[in-house]
């Protein structure tokens, strides 16, 4: 009798951990969200396409608006939820002609703005009213893609995130690179890793930015913990594969070497994003070694510790001081005035004579000497890595709203001057209205010479933007 009872409390036992070891199972293939995957899609597509105001007065040949850049139609519906939600402050931001066509016109397929337009529909996105329903749509429509990766049978949540970052770039595109990410087998068996090398190759990245773009999401989902060995959304976890890399295929050994710390306290992370996991912070002076870069990110080594960090905090020790360079001064006029501007997240100070001259320095030690004994001290920011950034096309007034207006928010100050150069640097993305606006003497380049004429405008050195 006493066999009998222990067989069956024996086989009660191992029907309850057979149970509790599938739900165990299960809670791991849900442990990814929706709403977690669908922020997350929204966050990273966002950082590549706009700010709430900002307008792309005609791309390719109908206008795009707001911080997903919702195009011709879309941009319509947009701006007329918007403007049907408070229409006394619509009405008195666009104007009554322009209010009438938003709440009453039928197609924008075709739609372009002129500049005053422009500015009127970014002050109106730019509204309570107009962020919140932004955000609301923002969410819907990314929601929208990750479902459209599941009726594919995507499952994995590293996956579906990237999905929708492609799907952004149009449906077409999104389903080609899944198509090829699949191959011979299942869309349910694609990896991470397999899409991201997919979309890299993919005959419709053929820029930079998109490569930036890309890596940029891969990153932020590997560093999140969702890349392939991540917890799937609706399917199986495969929890006996090694994690996914962070990616840093564009990184180069040109930039090893010994660098200090610049910043009050620099956060080293898992990846090459601000989105990544932190695993340590430097104080300020320490000293790192760096093994390799890309002008924004390095992999870096402290005290036994390696992970990234932003390069816009490290400076390069120099092996002698003989190495430092000193750019040359050429005056017009015996009078050298230096003025210093400072931006909220980081110094920007710049030296300049009469309105004719222009003097760019790239050391931070040294001072500079005129024939005339005259001196002058410069301080920029760290060296770009592209100093020079053709544009073509952009300088045409259709796509400006403010020259020298980089962040579109309607003023021009020295965070405008550092967006410009971080773009030069390569560690942040800037559209099409932005780079349109940073383009101050108007011939399709960008380089240091912009930076240095919007600073030149603001100590009132130079009139009006932009200059000839």
């Amino acid at each position: 009798m006493r066999k009998k009872i222990l067989a069956v409390v024996l086989s009660c036992l191992t029907f309850l951990a057979l149970i509790l070891s599938v739900s165990g199972s299960s809670m791991r293939a849900s442990a990814v969200t929706m709403d977690e995957m669908t922020r997350t899609a929204v966050q990273i597509i966002t950082r590549s396409e706009g700010t709430y105001g900002t307008i792309n007065a005609n791309d390719n040949g109908a206008v795009s608006v707001g911080m997903l850049q919702w195009h011709a139609d879309r941009a319509h519906q947009l701006m007329r939820t918007v403007a049907s939600a408070d229409p006394a402050t619509a009405k008195s931001i666009l104007g009554s002609s322009f209010y009438n066509e938003v709440i009453s016109t039928s197609s924008w397929n075709t739609r372009t703005f002129t500049q005053t337009e422009a500015n009127a529909a970014s002050s109106l996105l730019s509204t309570s009213i107009g962020q919140s329903t932004q955000d609301d749509l923002a969410y819907q429509d990314v929601q929208g893609y990750i479902n459209s990766g599941k009726k594919y049978g995507l499952t994995n949540a590293g996956v579906l995130v990237y999905y929708a970052e492609l799907y952004n770039r149009g449906s077409g595109v999104a389903a080609r690179i899944l198509s090829a990410a699949k191959g011979s087998g299942a869309y349910g068996d694609i990896t991470l890793s397999t899409l991201h090398n997919t979309a890299l190759s993919d005959r419709g990245n053929s820029s930079g930015y998109y490569t930036k773009r890309l890596n940029n999401a891969y990153n932020t989902i590997v560093s999140l913990g969702w890349g392939d060995a991540a917890a799937s959304e609706g399917g199986s976890s495969n929890n006996n594969t090694q994690p996914a890399q962070p990616d840093t295929s564009d990184f180069s050994e040109s930039y090893a070497g010994t660098y200090t710390v610049t910043a009050s306290s620099l956060n080293m992370r898992s990846a090459p994003s601000t989105s990544a996991s932190k695993v340590g912070k430097i104080p300020n002076g320490a000293t790192v070694t760096v093994t390799s870069g890309n002008g924004s990110w390095a992999a870096v080594s402290y005290n036994g510790t390696s992970g990234y960090c932003s390069m816009d905090y490290l400076k390069a020790v120099d092996a002698a001081p003989a190495e430092t360079t000193t750019a040359p001064v050429v005056t017009t006029a015996p009078e050298t005035t230096t003025e210093t501007t400072a931006a909220a997240t980081e110094a920007v100070t710049t030296a300049v004579s009469a309105p004719e001259t222009t003097t760019v320095s790239e050391t931070t030690e040294a001072p500079v000497t005129t024939a005339e004994t005259t001196t002058v001290t410069t301080v920029t920011t760290p060296a770009p890595v592209q100093t020079t950034v053709p544009v073509e096309g952009v300088s045409d007034p259709q796509y400006v709203s403010v020259y020298g207006d980089l962040n579109c928010d309607g003023e021009i100050t020295a965070v405008d001057a550092v967006l410009l150069q971080k773009y030069l640097n390569g560690s942040i993305y800037l559209n099409v209205t932005q780079l349109a606006n940073a383009d101050c003497q108007r011939d399709n380049i960008l380089n240091t010479t912009d930076v240095i004429v919007i600073l030149q405008y603001l100590i009132n050195n130079i009139p009006a933007l932009p200059v000839a």
